[in-house]
């Protein structure tokens, strides 16, 4: 008998896309499914919309935005499934076999924790390949676009589309909540690996990711709270010998003229000013982060 795959899914202000998003969740070949959706305080009539056209989808409304890694989190504590798809409201299933081909792989590769991964397309609208991360030692992110047929392997990959077994994330203890949003996915990748587990991706298991394709530029904010994130993500789970080595990997590059040349005042500032404001955010907050390093706090077992 197929097992129970449970859909989890933050929402907030995105009702268009939300809608597409699930209606590409029902068209999946695999049942049974359970689909969760948590909104985040939508103002634009999100909510109302699940309610009227998914009246099978358990809605979670929160009053406030709580962020996505916390929001996941309800989710899980309400899942049921034997798997936990986690997808973003703007994840687009353009493909109704991707569900059971992930599942498929999981069942007959136990080393694997979990697998899925974005499709990526070039300026003519071709599929080029499925996106993972490597890490480097200072927790940045290093893109890799594997065009391969067949399963790759990576360090970490989006939770935008992430199939993985429920008894992991529980072990795990769930996405990291106070990261609020940005680098909890790959904070749980790097436990499920640490775990013993392999992180996978392939073409096969790919969706579309909508905001990928807007190709925006990060705000400040943005960079400020990802640079944040990357270096307390170092600090909860690197080896005590790599984080000494990060201030040089994040500052020396600030030191070679030509990157001042290159990208210009407003951006090489913007982004040195981001990476003061991680430093000093991590050292204010060091105490606490050292006590969730020992701890290994299980964050489902606790609300924010």
């Amino acid at each position: 008998m197929p097992k129970l795959v449970s859909v989890i899914i933050p929402n907030i202000n995105r009702c268009g896309l939300l809608e597409k998003c699930l209606d590409g969740v029902f068209w999946q070949s695999y049942k049974p499914v359970e689909v969760i959706v948590i909104d985040n305080a939508s103002t634009d009539g999100a909510p109302e919309m699940v309610r009227s056209k998914f009246p099978q989808v358990q809605l979670i409304e929160n009053k406030t935005n709580i962020g996505a890694a916390e929001a996941r989190n309800q989710g899980i504590r309400l899942s049921k499934g034997a798997y936990l798809w986690f997808l973003d409201n703007d994840s687009l299933c353009e493909d109704n076999g991707v569900l059971q081909r992930m599942v498929d792989y999981l069942e007959g590769h136990p080393d694997a924790g979990c697998a899925g991964g974005e499709l990526r397309y070039d300026g003519n609208g071709n599929c080029i390949g499925v996106k993972g991360f490597d890490i480097r030692p200072n927790g940045e992110a290093v893109m890799k676009i594997h065009s391969c047929e067949g399963v790759c392997e990576c360090d970490y990959f989006d939770t935008l589309n992430l199939l993985a077994r429920r008894d992991i994330v529980y072990g795990i203890g769930g996405f990291d909540s106070y990261y609020i949003y940005l680098a909890e996915d790959k904070d749980l990748c790097f436990k499920i690996k640490k775990s013993g587990y392999k992180i996978v991706v392939d073409r096969e298991f790919g969706v579309r990711h909508f905001r990928s394709d807007e190709k925006r530029p990060p705000s400040n904010a943005y960079r400020r709270l990802l640079q944040r994130n990357r270096l307390r993500f170092v600090l909860l789970n690197c080896g005590w010998e790599q984080i000494p080595l990060a201030p040089a990997y994040d500052f020396a590059p600030f030191f070679n003229p030509r990157r001042f040349l290159i990208e210009g005042g407003p951006l090489f500032f913007g982004k040195l000013r981001a990476q003061a404001y991680a430093y000093w955010w991590n050292i204010l907050n060091l105490p606490r982060t050292l006590c969730l390093r020992f701890e290994k706090k299980q964050f489902l077992n606790i609300t924010r």
